[in-house]
Parts: structure tokens; C-alpha cells; sequence
């Protein structure tokens, strides 16, 4: 586990691997306090309300906390725009410092109406920890991967654990899944 401080409060991060194209990746323990959407109109990740706000407001807030590793680039697999509203599984790479984790990368089947966006982690093997909290109680939280049989449907985590749809444009989930993009 890895921490950092901003304010006097620390904020716990889970080391998912040590060997993410060659670099540690790091999850957020608890999610955030608030519940935000994927995009407005869209599924489609690169540019989304949400990649947004990981990578502008939520970066920043990182880089100003004390004691915060440096966060490197990483090049990161999403369902390309082409796929969606199709049932394409076309996929392309974008480089991000923050990011959702996919479907993929939680082992669910990525055969139909989603892109292959990585590989399975070890860590979510045990289905329990896919389960998150916001210190208090159980949240559902948002994915990246698209499904690309819709315009605006994304998959999100429910509080059971298992794998939901979501509208992107409804206030649906926690962005639970915030990886500290790498760190050396």
C-alpha cells in the first residue's frame, strides 16, 4: 500500500502490479466522495467528462499532495470511437497519467459489445475486490470500456461486485476505480 498527503489526511493507494508496461499501478483504496459521470452524449472515453476531470482537477490535487510519487505517462488500451454503437471490439491507445481501469483488466469476458482493453489483473481474481467503499459504505464505480452496442452505455461496477451498464450521462457512479496513472 502507498499513500499520500494533502492537508494532514492521507489517502491510501493499493498496488495492483508492479509490472504495468513496466511501472507500478496504483488504485485509489476508497473511492471518491462524489458521484460523477463517463461523458455527455458518448461512451467513448478519450476526451470524456471523465478523463477530463482524472487528468486536469484530479491530477493536480495528486501533484500537490505531499509526499506523491512522481506520475509517469502510461499508455493505456480503449475501445476506439469507431466500435461504438455497433458492437465493434476495435481498440486504439492513448497515454494518460490517470485512468478508469476496463473490463478487461477486471477479467470480465470482453467477446461481446466491448473492446479488449488490456489484460486481466491478478488482483481482481477474487471477485471481493471488486467490491468498493467510500470509507463508510459500499459504491458502485465507473469503468471505461464502452458498450459498444449503445451510443451512451458504459460499464460500471455494482455494489454487489459484478459487472452493470450504466447511461453515461447519469450521475451513476463513483470514479472508484482512479489509478495513479505509474510511478517509478
Amino acid at each position: 500500500m502507498s499513500t499520500s498527503r494533502k492537508g494532514g489526511d492521507y489517502t491510501p493507494f493499493i498496488v495492483l502490479t508492479a509490472d504495468y508496461d513496466g511501472k507500478a499501478l496504483l488504485l485509489r483504496k476508497d473511492v471518491l466522495p462524489k458521484e460523477r459521470r463517463m461523458n455527455d452524449g458518448t461512451s467513448y472515453y478519450a476526451g470524456s467528462d471523465i478523463d477530463e476531470w482524472l487528468n486536469g482537477q484530479y491530477l493536480t490535487m495528486l501533484e500537490d499532495a505531499e509526499g506523491t510519487p512522481q506520475i509517469l505517462d502510461t499508455e493505456i488500451l480503449i475501445t476506439a470511437d469507431e466500435a461504438i454503437g455497433y458492437s465493434g471490439n476495435e481498440t486504439e491507445s492513448i497515454v494518460r497519467k490517470v485512468f478508469l481501469l476496463s473490463n478487461a483488466e477486471l477479467g470480465f469476458d470482453t467477446s461481446v459489445n466491448v473492446g479488449t482493453e488490456g489484460e486481466p489483473l491478478d488482483y481482481f481474481r477474487d471477485g471481493n475486490n471488486r467490491i468498493a467503499s467510500d470509507g463508510n459504505e459500499i459504491c458502485p464505480w465507473l469503468l471505461r470500456s464502452p458498450c459498444t452496442s449503445e451510443l451512451t452505455c458504459s460499464y460500471s461496477i455494482g455494489r454487489d461486485g459484478a459487472l452493470y451498464i450504466i447511461n453515461t450521462t447519469d450521475l451513476t457512479g463513483y470514479p472508484a476505480s482512479i489509478l495513479r496513472g505509474s510511478v517509478k
